[in-house]
């Protein structure tokens, strides 16, 4: 065997193997979400008001995402295309309140419909 392609296979075992080591390694991935909670409202963000050392620590040692949008201007919307991954108002959860319900949902409400896919 050569050596230039001795060098070649060399080199692709090596990168094969850590690749496959790469594969291997789960990522830890901490999503915090609050309502009401604004971009400076944490203390690793410069905020006084309220401590929040727990959460600097993981900003300080992870990653921040600081460019992101909801498609919901309020909460409960927002939250429920989070959690469903369809844009609210395909499934007709644009508010956070429901039409002529004053208090609590109804008791015949189930939640999101469940005859869509």
């Amino acid at each position: 065997m050569s050596s230039k392609l001795f060098h070649i296979v060399f080199i692709s075992c090596c990168i094969l193997i850590f690749n496959c080591s790469l594969a291997q390694q789960k990522p830890n991935i901490v999503f915090i979400l609050s309502d009401d909670a604004g971009y400076a409202d944490f203390s690793f963000q410069s905020s006084r008001l309220i401590p929040t050392p727990n959460i600097d620590r993981v900003a300080k040692e992870g990653v921040k995402f600081t460019n992101g949008y909801v498609t919901g201007a309020v909460c409960s919307p927002s939250r429920a295309g989070l959690l469903t991954g369809v844009y609210q108002a395909k499934f007709g959860h644009t508010t956070n309140f429901i039409q002529g319900v004053k208090y609590n949902l109804p008791l015949d409400s189930l939640g999101l419909p469940t005859n869509k896919n």
